[in-house]
């Protein structure tokens, strides 16, 4: 779980927006972590980057994995945004941020790796 405080103690002294729920009410902060993955605490993050929401669930304390509604990214710059977010979690935590298609981990659509240090589309595998 030393990632995940590391991100969350990071959170603090980003430019990043964000707010925890905890039941679906906002708090001024989460649980300890162990009490976070617990099925029955209803915790979240949530991150805002302009007008784009980010959620993260804290489904398994081995994975942190955030949500965004597709039709949220409307151009280029919102593009840019969650890159640069990806960027951010991957550079903390030196691992590698993949983004994929909601509940299909398989499909990679863009990876951002420290030691590469910019984000890269991944082509679908029938066009490589």
């Amino acid at each position: 779980m030393a990632d995940w405080q590391l991100l969350l103690d990071s959170l603090k002294s980003s430019a990043y927006e964000y707010a925890y729920f905890v039941d679906g009410e906002e708090a001024a902060l989460l649980p300890s972590l162990p009490v976070v993955f617990k099925k029955d605490v209803g915790c979240r993050l949530a991150v805002t980057i302009d007008s784009i929401l980010l959620n993260c669930h804290f489904f398994h304390p081995s994975e942190i994995e955030f949500d965004i509604d597709p039709r949220e990214i409307k151009k280029q710059h919102d593009a840019e945004q969650i890159f640069g977010f990806m960027k951010y979690i991957g550079c903390l935590l030196n691992k590698e941020v993949i983004l994929t298609p909601e509940n299909d981990q398989a499909v990679l659509l863009f990876r951002f790796a420290p030691d590469v240090g910019e984000v890269q589309y991944i082509p679908p595998p029938s066009s490589q």
